[in-house]
């Protein structure tokens, strides 16, 4: 029996594969074995089979890539891109939920999040995710600072009243100033929120001192009747006249202000036309 020599046994290194599968990278490859020696050695191939074995799986990979349309791209192929991407075929496509605890939300701001994001190109869960963060991250804490902020100015007038007006005075103040807001114009569904609505001081006991001029003949529909003489009285007899709700009061029997706005128009003509004036 002939003895074997140690150099008759191939060399065990990676890519040689004589000895580990009985597959010659080198002598297959030839040239092109230094080119391709780092890749066979990063992914581990020992035979043509793992190669194509991984080749198969790139191109299950490349079936699903999306491919970026070119500056020439046709509209369809830019629209089957767009609809891969999960761009809906018209703005109403996109999903938008109403945000729990924002008041008075606007349909508007929706739609023109819709309008654009169609316009750029924007996939339903991008836009709609960014719906969601504008309301959570800058919405609602802006509401929240107003409401702190429109608290704090209440509790701030809420003491300056308690510190210059006399406690068993303030609820006849707090009347005649809703009085004078009337008499200003202010809504009337909002009186009873006054000091919801006003915070500075200053102009709550303005409108006070204008309630005790104005007396207690505030009109339907925001008039007033100021007890300052006959001329006062005509111009706001004409008011009076002129006021929808007031005369729709006036002329309808079963309206639940008609004796109140008689009453009142009645006391404006004495004021204004006084017996012997």
């Amino acid at each position: 029996m002939s003895e074997r020599h140690e150099s008759d046994v191939p060399e065990m290194v990676p890519g040689n594969s004589e000895a580990e599968a009985g597959f010659d990278w080198s002598a297959n490859l030839g040239e092109s074995y230094k080119s391709f020696k780092p890749m066979l050695e990063a992914k581990g191939w020992k035979e043509p089979g793992d190669a194509l074995k991984a080749y198969g799986e790139l191109e299950k990979k490349l079936g699903k890539a999306v491919v970026v349309p070119g500056d020439n791209a046709s509209e369809a192929e830019r629209s089957a891109f767009h609809k891969r991407l999960g761009v809906p075929e018209a703005p109403d496509g996109y999903q938008l939920t109403k945000p729990d605890g924002v008041e008075g939300y606007d349909d508007s701001i929706a739609a023109w999040l819709r309008a654009t994001g169609h316009r750029l190109a924007l996939p339903s869960k991008a836009l709609s995710g960014l719906h969601d963060a504008y309301f959570e991250d800058i919405v609602k804490p802006h509401l929240a600072q107003q409401a702190e902020a429109r608290s704090a100015a209440k509790h701030q007038l809420e003491m300056e009243i308690h510190d210059n007006w006399p406690e068993a005075k303030q609820a006849a103040y707090l009347d005649c100033a809703k009085r004078g807001a009337r008499f200003l114009g202010l809504a009337p569904e909002r009186l009873d929120g006054l000091l919801d609505h006003v915070s500075d001081f200053a102009l709550v006991e303005a409108m006070r001192k204008l309630g005790e001029m104005v007396g207690e003949d505030a009109l339907v529909g925001g008039g007033s009747a100021p007890a300052l003489g006959a001329e006062a009285a005509r111009a706001e007899l004409q008011r009076f006249k002129g006021d929808p709700e007031v005369q729709k009061a006036y002329a309808d029997n079963r309206h639940p202000q008609h004796r109140e706005v008689v009453a009142r128009f009645n006391r404006l003509t004495e004021r204004a036309y006084p017996i012997g004036g």
